[in-house]
């Protein structure tokens, strides 16, 4: 085996520790964290290779930045909780100060909730007065409808063939199933739902109207 290919499988030498940046605490200057990148190798003007630390800064008062916060030997006394807007927070990295939650609630937090533009309006579209307990008994009720009964018997994944039941067993509980209506199905992809209303309905001499609107017009549609 050639020298050059040789050395490659050869033990690396353990690589002393240099002691860590010197950071003043002085708000102008840049305070480097103390991290030490044991795998990030790099090149310097020399062209020798070497191992560093990390070069992101770090607050004052803390030795290790925002991503390395958790490795630090002497964690500061502040307790970090997660974030209630974001459940997503719970890594130490990503969690938020206790004493600065309202702050990153109310400008910092991305998951925040936003305002409501001046044209929305709370159920503006609802023209019926239902109880809200009536309303939530809505929420979770499902139907069915016969005529998915012989698709729900193909197919395996059967999301879709459960919701378009569903709606068509309330359509015929409120009794929208006439042969005289128009049915506007938004979003509608290959018009599944328009296709088995035709069958509920029974309409044979074409007499029903529907109108499908979709955003794409995609092969297969």
């Amino acid at each position: 085996m050639p020298k050059e290919q040789k050395s490659r499988h050869l033990k690396k030498e353990a690589v002393a520790i240099p002691s860590p940046p010197d950071n003043v605490m002085h708000k102008d200057d840049p305070r480097q964290c103390h991290f030490w990148v044991k795998r990030k190798r790099q090149v310097n003007e020399l062209n020798e290779r070497f191992i560093r630390y990390c070069h992101l800064p770090t607050k004052i008062g803390n030795n290790y930045c925002g991503e390395h916060l958790a490795s630090d030997p002497n964690p500061t006394t502040r307790e970090r909780i997660p974030c209630p807007y974001d459940k997503s927070h719970y890594l130490i990295i990503n969690t938020v100060y206790k004493d600065e939650l309202e702050k990153h609630l109310a400008q910092k937090c991305n998951s925040r909730p936003r305002p409501n533009p001046p044209y929305f309006s709370l159920d503006v579209n609802c023209t019926l007065s239902y109880p809200s307990k009536f309303a939530e008994e809505e929420k979770s009720l499902v139907l069915d409808h016969e005529v998915l009964k012989e698709k729900k018997e193909i197919i395996t994944n059967s999301k879709h063939v459960i919701q378009q039941a569903s709606l068509l067993g309330h359509m015929e509980r409120l009794k929208l199933l006439q042969p005289d209506g128009c049915f506007i199905e938004f979003g509608c992809g290959k018009g599944e739902l328009s296709y088995f209303t035709k069958f509920a309905i029974k309409d044979k001499d074409d007499e029903v109207r529907f109108l499908l609107i979709d955003r794409k017009n995609t092969c297969g549609k």
